[in-house]
């Protein structure tokens, strides 16, 4: 469901539509973070590609909605942290793509100054392991 929103959002962004599809499902995939006993699953599943595919600018080159971006990097940040101490998934982090993601973000001119701090959060905290 979460991999079809987004894919619907690109869709509906193509046809000059709102993208409201990841919008929607938001609510529940913030629930299903919150549960650490599903973690291990999803990040086996490919949940870091999921929200590298969320993040991603639509189409047109518009920005996903500001509550879907905070809300992915406060997951990110706080319910579903990614243990980098984990060779499995510092190699996922590193494939996803997500890291540049947040990236741009940080450096976007309209990335709201709420949004730019947790993106910054969330670099300093990878870039520590890594370095």
């Amino acid at each position: 469901k979460l991999a079809n929103a987004a894919e619907e959002d690109m869709e509906l962004n193509r046809q000059s539509k709102p993208a409201t599809s990841k919008l929607k499902m938001l609510e529940f995939f913030a629930g299903v973070a919150e549960k650490r006993s599903y973690h291990a699953h999803l990040f086996d599943k490919g949940v870091l590609m999921l929200l590298a595919a969320w993040l991603k600018p639509l189409p047109d080159g518009s920005l996903p909605h500001a509550m879907i971006r905070s809300t992915i990097f406060t997951i990110l940040l706080e319910k579903m942290p990614i243990d980098l101490d984990d060779e499995t998934r510092k190699k996922q982090l590193a494939w996803s793509g997500l890291g540049m993601l947040v990236r741009y973000y940080l450096e976007h001119k309209e990335e709201t100054q709420e949004n730019k701090l947790l993106a910054k959060r969330l670099i300093e905290k990878w870039s520590r392991v890594i370095f």
